[in-house]
């Protein structure tokens, strides 16, 4: 029970944290313009605005809210073995990180002239990517995180080894996205990787299958 009342406090304070720019806001407000940036084209070109005050003001509550019924969710099932901490620590702050992500990239932008949003983000996903690809081998057999389909809730080795090609696969798309913001043209992260993570998905997915088919005959 113990040990429940402290997981809660710590998806309170996961929550919090994803409501702290409403205190950079009151802070930042007076010194910003009316309208700031929340999308970019390729070229790194505002294409969409959204009031200062709903930025610092309602937007947090939408990650907040996100971020609980995710973590709810997540640690609620009691499906599976118990999880690494390091990866119970990730599933905390993914979304505060990713939040923080934004709201830091779109406030470079509006205060630093020729701040290049569309190799800042890139970059970000790609270490994010990095972070994500070294953990995935190490996620126990669950139901809330890593590879899981029906074969490698079926099977523990199955499971270990997939997860561990998933986690090669993150690692080599994090280094992609992150050779593209260095050097390369932006745009072919942003049309490459979504292919790259779609025949990454279906690789595991057979190799899955044909392995549970292996195992369960050996």
């Amino acid at each position: 029970m113990e040990s429940k009342k402290r997981l809660y406090k710590r998806i309170l304070i996961s929550f919090l944290v994803c409501l702290s720019p409403i205190l950079i806001g009151i802070f930042l407000i007076p010194s910003l313009p009316g309208e700031l940036p929340i999308h970019f084209d390729f070229q790194g070109t505002p294409d969409d605005w959204m009031s200062k005050e709903l930025f610092f003001y309602g937007f947090p509550w939408f990650f907040a809210l996100f971020d609980a019924i995710c973590l709810l969710l997540s640690f609620g099932t009691k499906k599976g073995n118990p999880q690494n901490p390091i990866i119970e620590n990730l599933l905390l702050w993914l979304l505060p990180a990713i939040e923080a992500v934004c709201y830091v990239s779109i406030l470079l932008f509006v205060y630093k002239p020729g701040f290049q949003v569309e190799r800042f983000i890139p970059g970000t996903i790609g270490v994010l990517s990095l972070v994500l690809g070294n953990l995935l081998p190490k996620a126990h057999q669950n139901s809330t995180f890593g590879f899981r389909n029906a074969y490698t809730l079926a099977s523990k080795e199955v499971w270990t080894k997939v997860n561990r090609a998933g986690g090669y696969g993150l690692c080599a798309i994090g280094l992609l996205l992150i050779g593209c913001a260095l050097t390369g043209p932006v745009w072919i992260s942003l049309f490459l990787i979504p292919l790259v993570m779609l025949v990454l998905t279906i690789s595991l997915w057979i190799y899955s299958k044909n392995l549970y088919k292996t195992v369960s005959h050996s």
